[in-house]
């Protein structure tokens, strides 16, 4: 019973016992592990729900594993399920082989423990990170989403250097400008001036 219990909980993802509930597989996520450079694999777990779903669709299943009726298959089932409760009722575990052990915790309650898949099964395999400058891809900087070349023209902008020479010269022409009065208006000026040009011309 155990082989077709496991057979078809694989096949279907979702197997139902009666008076317990029903096991369902599901996938954990993928992980990255980015130190060793490995993608580590999604692994099965088995879970219990309590929630009871049809067990026909298993019988029949049964029926065609044993090459018996549907009505056989359906007693030898409610069997198996009956004393599988009884026993862990009292305090048995009961393991099915490649699924899990269901058992009865400190509180009362029957729990399964699902089964781990063999490590060689399920192998990490390398990932190293590959950035490509070229393509684009959105990324977050603060609360702003924005883009990864949006980011880089931003931050390759030079500061434009204007160019401001003409001030130096306006200021240049006007200290000059300002001089030149003063010195002309200044009384002896005049004739220092005058004497200046005559020794030049003598």
């Amino acid at each position: 019973m155990q082989e077709q219990i496991a057979s078809y909980l694989f096949q279907t993802g979702s197997f139902p016992i009666e008076g317990l509930g029903t096991l369902v597989i599901t996938n954990t996520a993928a992980i990255t592990d980015f130190g060793a450079k490995q993608l580590l694999p999604p692994r099965p777990v088995i879970r219990l729900q309590d929630a009871e779903t049809d067990s026909s669709d298993f019988v029949g299943y049964l029926a065609s594993a044993m090459n018996s009726n549907a009505a056989d298959a359906k007693t030898a089932w409610s069997d198996y399920c009956r004393e599988l409760l009884n026993r862990v009722e009292a305090g048995k575990p009961i393991q099915i082989d490649a699924i899990g052990s269901f058992e009865k915790d400190a509180a009362g309650k029957i729990v399964f423990t699902d089964e781990k898949v063999a490590a060689g099964f399920l192998q990490p395999v390398q990932a190293e990170r590959v950035i490509h400058p070229e393509a684009e891809h959105s990324i977050l900087v603060g609360d702003k989403e924005t883009t990864n070349t949006e980011m880089t023209e931003y931050f390759s902008e030079q500061p434009v250097k204007k160019d401001r020479w003409w001030i130096w010269a306006i200021i240049i022409v006007v200290v000059a400008a300002l001089m030149v009065l003063f010195y002309l208006n200044d009384p002896g000026s005049n004739s220092k001036l005058g004497n200046a040009i005559n020794s030049l011309l003598s």
